[in-house]
C-alpha cells in the first residue's frame, strides 16, 4: 500500500470544501483551454466583446478622468442599464436575454418600471460603488461584470491594455480603436451614453434601445458582426495560433450542426458527437478533412473526463463506505482491500453486463477488459450499450456505493476496451509539453499503462491498487499541496492513529469545456439558429465551413 501523509485533526478547525479533489479536473481544464481560447465558461455573450471597447472608448473621450473610482461608476452604470435593455427586450423570456451582466437584479428593477414609463431613473441607485455588494446592488464586485468575467479575456484579445495608471485600462490601440469607432456611430449609441453619463433613464428610452444594444440585435449591425466573427475565426485563417486553435473547434461545433435536423442540446450533442463520431440518433459524425486533428483532441478530452469522472465517483463512494464502518474497520493495512473485495464480488451477470456469474474478484484485469472489449456494440449503438460508458457511468444515489465502485471500475475499463484516443493522446494538444503527464500523475495515459502492465493481476489487487494511489492518496497529496498554498484545508478524509476518519462529502462533476458559451457566440453572431428552432445552421454558418481552413 502506499504511504500517505497524515492530517493532523487541528486542521479540521479551518476547513473549507475546495475543488478539484483529486486533481483531475486541472488536466481536463488544460486541455479545453487549448481547444478554446478566447474565451471562457463565463463570457456568456459574444456582443460584451465590443460593448466593453466602446464604453471605455467614450469614457475617454467625454469624462476625460483617470480617477479609478470615476471609471467604475460610468462602467457599472452602462453595465446596468444594458442589463434593463436585455431583460425588457426579452420581458416575454424569449431566446436572446439570457447571460447579461446584472440580469436578476435588472428584472426587479423593471417590475418597478413598469408602472411609470415615463418617470426618470437614477441608475446609481442600484450600482453605486458605496454600495457595491449590498441589498438592490446589481453587482458585487465593484468593477462589475467587466471585472470579474470579462476583463482578462478582452485583453489576451488585444481589445484592451492593462495598465499601472489608474484607471487601469486603456483601449487596445488596433482592434480596440476599431470596434469601438465602428459601435460609436450606430443608432442608439448616443442615447445610451448620455443616459450612462447623467445618471438618468426611462423605461421608454430601455425600450427604444432593445433593437439597438440588446445582445442578440448584433446581426443587424454587420460590420460589428464582421468584426466579431473575424476576431473568433480570423481574417484570413492564418494568423494567430490561439485563433486557429479556437477557429478549429468552432468549426468543429458548425459541422456538427450542418449534419443535424436540429438538436436541442448541442453541447450534450457535441461532447458525445466527439468520442462516439456519432450523434445520439446513431448518425456518424463526418468532419471535415483539416479538421480531424482538432476532433481527436476533442475525443481526448472527453476519454479523460469519463476516467475523472470515474474516479471521483470511486472516491465518493469510498467516503460513503469511510461513513458506516467501525475504526477496527476503517485500518489503514485492511480497509481498502477488504472494500475492494466486496464491490468486485458483483459479477457480470449482477451487473447486467452479460452472463458471466463469475464474481470480478476472482477475474484478472485483462479478463474484465476482454469481456469489454468482445461485448462492446458499435458506436452507433453505444446509447443503448451495456457495456458503454454512458450506461457504466454511476448514478449515486441510486446505485449503493459497493455498486458505484463496481460500475466505476467497469467505466474505466470501457474506455481502455474502446481503445478510440492515440497512444500518445497529450501529444496532440500544442500547449502540453511532453512532461504534462508526470507533472499529473494520474491521467488517462498512466491509467492505460497501469491497466496494461497489470492484466494479469487479479481485479480486486488491481483495484486496491487503484483506490490506494489513485483515489485516498492522491486526495491526501493534492489536499496537502493546496494547503501549502493557502490557510484553509479541504481534505474530505483523514489518516488518523492508523485509520482513515471520514470528514466530508463532494460533488463529483464533469468538467464544463467552454461550449455552452462557444454555441451562444455562434448563435449571437447569426451562423446557426438557436434553442426557439433547433439548434441548426444558417446560410452565414455554411460560409464559414465553405472556406479551407489552414493547416
Amino acid at each position: 500500500m502506499a504511504e500517505v501523509e497524515v492530517e493532523p485533526r487541528w486542521l479540521k478547525s479551518v476547513h473549507t470544501h475546495g475543488l478539484d479533489h483529486l486533481g483531475l479536473q486541472v488536466v481536463s481544464i488544460t486541455m479545453y483551454g487549448d481547444l478554446l481560447p478566447g474565451l471562457t465558461n463565463v463570457t456568456d455573450r459574444i456582443r460584451y466583446y465590443s460593448f466593453f471597447p466602446w464604453i471605455l472608448h467614450r469614457y475617454a473621450k467625454d469624462v476625460r478622468s483617470t480617477s479609478l473610482a470615476k471609471w467604475r461608476e460610468h462602467l457599472r452604470r452602462a453595465e446596468f442599464l444594458l442589463a434593463l435593455i436585455g431583460k425588457w427586450h426579452h420581458r416575454d423570456d424569449s431566446e436572446g436575454g439570457e447571460a447579461v451582466v446584472g440580469a436578476d437584479q435588472a428584472k426587479k428593477v423593471l417590475d418597478a418600471m413598469r408602472s411609470a414609463p415615463t418617470k426618470s431613473w437614477r441608475l446609481s441607485k442600484w450600482t453605486a460603488l458605496a454600495k457595491a455588494g449590498e441589498d438592490g446592488s446589481y453587482f458585487a464586485n465593484r468593477n462589475g461584470g467587466y471585472g470579474q468575467y470579462y476583463r482578462s479575456v478582452l485583453a489576451e484579445l488585444g481589445l484592451i491594455t492593462i495598465e499601472e495608471k489608474d484607471p487601469g485600462v486603456g483601449l487596445g490601440p488596433d482592434l480596440g480603436v476599431k470596434i469601438a469607432e465602428l459601435c460609436d456611430v450606430q443608432p442608439g449609441r448616443e442615447e445610451f451614453w448620455t443616459a450612462v453619463r447623467d445618471d438618468e433613464v426611462t423605461l421608454n428610452l430601455v425600450e427604444e434601445l432593445g433593437s439597438h444594444l440588446c445582445p442578440c440585435a448584433l446581426t443587424s449591425f454587420d460590420e460589428e458582426r464582421a468584426f466579431l466573427a473575424n476576431l473568433m475565426f480570423g481574417p484570413d485563417r492564418t494568423t494567430g495560433v490561439n485563433t486557429r486553435r479556437r477557429a478549429r473547434s468552432l468549426r468543429l461545433l458548425l459541422a456538427m450542426l450542418n449534419q443535424s435536423d436540429g438538436v436541442d442540446d448541442p453541447v450534450s450533442e457535441f461532447r458525445h458527437v466527439a468520442y462516439f463520431g456519432h450523434t445520439t440518433a446513431g448518425r456518424k459524425y463526418v468532419a471535415p478533412p483539416e479538421l480531424q486533428h482538432d476532433l481527436v483532441k476533442w475525443l481526448v478530452y472527453e476519454a479523460s473526463e469519463f476516467v475523472h469522472y470515474s474516479l471521483e465517483q470511486a472516491f465518493l463512494a469510498v467516503l460513503a463506505r469511510l461513513k458506516t464502518v467501525t475504526p477496527k474497520e476503517a485500518a489503514l493495512e485492511s480497509f481498502l482491500p477488504q472494500l475492494a473485495q466486496e464491490s468486485l464480488s458483483a459479477s457480470s451477470t449482477t451487473l447486467k453486463l452479460g452472463r458471466d456469474k463469475r464474481p470480478w474478484s476472482s477475474r484478472t484485469l485483462g479478463d474484465l477488459l476482454r469481456e469489454a472489449e468482445a461485448n462492446q456494440q458499435p458506436l452507433a449503438k453505444n446509447v443503448d450499450d451495456p457495456w458503454g460508458e454512458m450506461s457504466l457511468l454511476p448514478n449515486p444515489p441510486e446505485d449503493a456505493p459497493l455498486t458505484v465502485l463496481a460500475r466505476s471500475l467497469g467505466c474505466l475499463l470501457s474506455v481502455l476496451a474502446r481503445n478510440l484516443f492515440p497512444p500518445k493522446p497529450f501529444s496532440f494538444f500544442e500547449n502540453l509539453d511532453t512532461e504534462f503527464p508526470k507533472r499529473y500523475r494520474v491521467n488517462l495515459e498512466t491509467v492505460r499503462d497501469f491497466v496494461q502492465k497489470n492484466l494479469d493481476t487479479n481485479a480486486a489487487a488491481a483495484y486496491t491498487d487503484i483506490l490506494s494511489n489513485w483515489v485516498l492518496g492522491q486526495h491526501i497529496r493534492v489536499a496537502m499541496r493546496k494547503l501549502r498554498q493557502q490557510t484553509q484545508a479541504t481534505f474530505k478524509v483523514a489518516v488518523e492513529e492508523g485509520r482513515y476518519v471520514w470528514i466530508e462529502d463532494f460533488d463529483p462533476t464533469f468538467t464544463n469545456p467552454r461550449l455552452r458559451q462557444a454555441f451562444r457566440f455562434l448563435r449571437d453572431l447569426g451562423l446557426c439558429g438557436g434553442a426557439t428552432d433547433g439548434w441548426r445552421l444558417r446560410s452565414a454558418g455554411k460560409q464559414i465551413l465553405e472556406v479551407p481552413d489552414a493547416k
